[in-house]
């Protein structure tokens, strides 16, 4: 499975290149000279920062970089994997439940992100943290389990698959040989392919909702590392009149949370999933 590309700028609105919350709209740097907002993030990329100016002579920050190997999450040993993830656009709504306004009017939550990371995280993506820190202790085996029993129905179902076209499997999944040269079996192998396919994809939805979901619980818990480790008086003491709590410290309304989007492609890997070894 190739991965997708997703490290090109996105586009931003014009209350993303300033900011309107200042009394005279300054430039955020967004994409230009400060912190680059991609298309979506990626877990196996991490941001190189740069302290110089590029060629054109215009200064740049830095680039998504693939990670090494080894620094790579252990997803899963049978399945390739790429997980990717981005915030809405959608304005954060800055009104409290006692009716007050906390924060900027005109942030969008895939801004607000980026100034929590690079402001007050010192430049980590604590959704990356997550990932590498609280996901592999937490629900790991859990994934680890569904993916497991994802490969078993993959394998059943070709199986079934075979059989339905008349062409005889072992139960390793091995045609017989005096049925490999069916006509039948062209149809069974593409058969098999697509079926596992659909059936890839939606597991990798499902696991991005049950992922997702920890995400946002652990964040309200305060269980992802950031570097920050209190609020100033003064944002504990608004909260506290504005009816939210005090902690977790990046966790007051939900909405950020609420509006991550989170991708998971799998494809089976090794010689399990090739059709072509059924003919041994």
């Amino acid at each position: 499975m190739r991965s997708i590309d997703y490290s090109a700028n996105e586009d931003l609105y014009e209350y993303e290149e300033y900011d309107w919350d200042t009394i005279k709209p300054n430039e955020t740097g967004i994409n230009d000279d400060r912190m680059r907002l991609p298309t979506r993030y990626d877990i196996a990329k991490f941001y190189k920062r740069f302290r110089r100016y590029n060629k054109y002579g215009k200064r740049e920050e830095g680039k998504w970089t693939k990670k090494k190997q080894a620094d790579l999450i252990d997803f899963s040993d049978d399945f390739e994997w790429q997980i990717t993830y981005k915030f809405n656009d959608h304005l954060r709504i800055p009104t409290t439940p006692t009716g007050n306004t906390y924060g900027g009017s005109y942030v969008t939550l895939r801004r607000l992100y980026l100034i929590l990371c690079e402001r007050l995280n010192g430049g980590k993506f604590f959704i990356d943290e997550y990932f590498n820190d609280v996901y592999p202790y937490t629900i790991k085996d859990d994934v680890d389990a569904r993916l497991e029993s994802l490969k078993d129905n993959i394998m059943a179902g070709f199986i079934e698959t075979a059989e339905d076209f008349g062409v005889r499997v072992t139960k390793k999944g091995m045609v017989y040989k005096a049925d490999r040269k069916k006509r039948g079996l062209k149809k069974v192998l593409n058969d098999y392919s697509a079926k596992a396919e659909a059936w890839e994809i939606s597991e990798g939805k499902e696991i991005a909702d049950m992922i997702k979901e920890h995400i946002a619980g652990c964040l309200e818990s305060g269980q992802i590392p950031l570097e920050i480790e209190y609020n100033k008086p003064r944002t504990n003491w608004l909260r506290e009149r504005y009816g939210l709590p005090e902690e977790p410290r990046f966790y007051a309304t939900g909405q950020l949370i609420n509006n991550l989007v989170l991708f998971i492609r799998i494809r089976g890997k090794g010689e399990w999933r090739k059709p072509t070894r059924i003919l041994g």
